[in-house]
């Protein structure tokens, strides 16, 4: 790694430590972003930097708002880019979020959220709906309670405003395109409608039962995606 990495990598951080794995030329498939204050063992249930994770492929960040447990030594240990965020930004889910794709470089921008439901099929399926260019971002969708003789019923388990900000997939290009989330407003009805005026799809994802994540749970549904 070059000075001028280092040091860029370093300003990222926020914190003036150099994460485990190496930059690399070719953008990643995904950016993964979580923000967050003391969430060390969310972050846990991520591999380390010498796993099977394929770094060309995925990137990790994670912006902190005020951690005092360790989650940020943890988190860059494993592998995050840590990025601590201004204490005026601290109180805006928006600005964390677009704070934290501002600094990653994936093509797609999985958002999660440490205190939301984690649906571990999500990733793998909404990867394969965004095959398709005109969707721009996709959310997963729980089966609710079957009422008998009545058709099965999918919906966002919080609505679709929870959904886009807490477990999302999102093309980096959209963002650019809506210049990120705004941070007043309703924002499921401004992201989703924004969306669709720059000629882009909202998709639902079925998924089932969310799942608490284990260490080594989110890289297992990575790893399929591309496997060696």
């Amino acid at each position: 790694m070059s000075d001028d990495e280092k040091t860029e990598t370093s300003k990222l951080s926020g914190l003036g430590r150099v994460p485990l794995h190496r930059p690399t030329r070719k953008a990643p498939a995904v950016s993964i972003i979580i923000s967050g204050r003391n969430e060390i063992d969310y972050v846990r249930a991520f591999p380390t930097a010498q796993s099977h994770l394929i770094r060309a492929e995925f990137e990790l960040v994670f912006v902190d708002t005020g951690s005092t447990d360790g989650t940020n030594d943890a988190a860059i240990d494993i592998g995050f880019k840590v990025h601590a965020a201004p204490a005026s930004e601290r109180s805006s889910d928006a600005d964390l979020r677009n704070r934290g794709w501002r600094i990653s470089h994936g093509k797609l921008l999985l958002f999660l959220d440490a205190g939301a439901p984690y649906y571990p099929e999500f990733l793998p399926k909404a990867m394969y709906t965004m095959r398709d260019e005109t969707v721009g971002a996709a959310i997963p969708l729980l089966r609710q309670q079957r009422v008998p003789g009545e058709p099965a019923v999918f919906s966002a388990p919080n609505g679709v405003a929870d959904a886009v900000g807490h477990h999302a997939l999102v093309r980096r290009g959209c963002m650019r395109q809506l210049d990120g989330f705004r941070a007043a407003g309703t924002p499921e009805t401004d992201f989703a409608d924004r969306l669709s005026g720059h000629g882009f799809a909202l998709r639902g994802v079925k998924v089932r039962q969310a799942a608490v994540p284990e260490p080594g749970s989110m890289v297992d549904a990575l790893k399929r995606l591309f496997p060696r």
